[in-house]
C-alpha cells in the first residue's frame, strides 16, 4: 500500500475494528503491508482511545494486546458492509462481464476494489480457487450479447433509476424484429 496520512490510517483502522470486530497491531501491521511501523500504529491506536472513541483493550497471545470497540457505545460509525456482502460484490465482479464495454462494468470493478480495502484479503483468497485449479464462480457467454453499444442508453436509465424518473422503454429482443413498449 502506499504511505498512508494519519486521518487516512485512522479510518481504515476504524473500518477494520467495525467489520472485525478486534484487532492487534501485527494485524494492522500487516494489513498496511508492513508499510507502517508498529510503533506508529500502536500510537495511532492510543490516540484513537484518548480521542473518545470507545476503544478497548484485552490481552491477547504473549503481551500482545487485542483492540475492540465497545459495541454499546458504537453509535457513532456508520453501518459498515459484511463478508457476505463482500464476496457478493466479488461475485459480481464475475457477473461484470455481461456489462462489459459500458460504465455498468466500471462500477461493479470500482466497488469490488473499494470492498477489497475494508477486509483482510483472506475472504477473497478462499473464493479464488478451490483446490487450485477450479474457479468458484464462472460465467458462460451462452447466449451473450454485446451491451457496449448500449453503453450510454444504460448509464440514462441508472440514472433514472437513481433520481426515481419513470421511464418509457421500447424493447427489442436480440432474436425478434417486433418491439414491446412499457413505462
Amino acid at each position: 500500500m502506499p504511505e498512508f496520512k494519519q486521518v487516512e490510517r485512522i479510518i481504515r483502522i476504524l473500518q477494520r475494528l467495525a467489520l472485525n470486530q478486534q484487532v492487534t497491531v501485527r494485524e494492522l501491521y500487516e494489513y498496511f503491508d508492513r508499510g507502517v511501523p508498529k510503533r506508529t500504529l500502536q500510537r495511532d491506536l492510543v490516540e484513537l482511545s484518548a480521542a473518545d472513541i470507545p476503544l478497548m483493550t484485552r490481552p491477547g497471545k504473549g503481551k500482545e494486546l487485542v483492540w475492540y470497540l465497545d459495541r454499546k457505545s458504537l453509535r457513532f460509525i456508520p453501518e459498515t458492509i459484511g463478508n457476505r456482502e463482500l464476496l457478493a460484490s466479488y461475485f459480481m465482479e464475475r457477473l461484470s462481464t455481461v456489462a462489459r464495454g459500458t460504465n455498468l462494468e466500471e462500477d461493479i470493478k470500482s466497488l469490488l476494489k473499494k470492498s477489497r480495502r475494508l477486509v483482510s484479503p483472506e475472504v477473497f483468497q478462499s473464493t479464488d480457487r478451490l483446490d487450485g485449479s477450479e474457479s468458484l464462480f464462472g460465467t458462460t457467454f451462452v447466449g451473450y450479447i454485446d451491451y457496449a453499444p448500449h453503453s450510454k442508453t444504460i448509464d440514462r436509465l441508472v440514472a433514472a433509476a437513481t433520481e426515481r424518473r419513470e421511464c418509457h422503454l421500447v424493447y427489442k429482443r436480440a432474436t425478434r424484429d417486433d418491439a414491446t413498449e412499457f413505462d
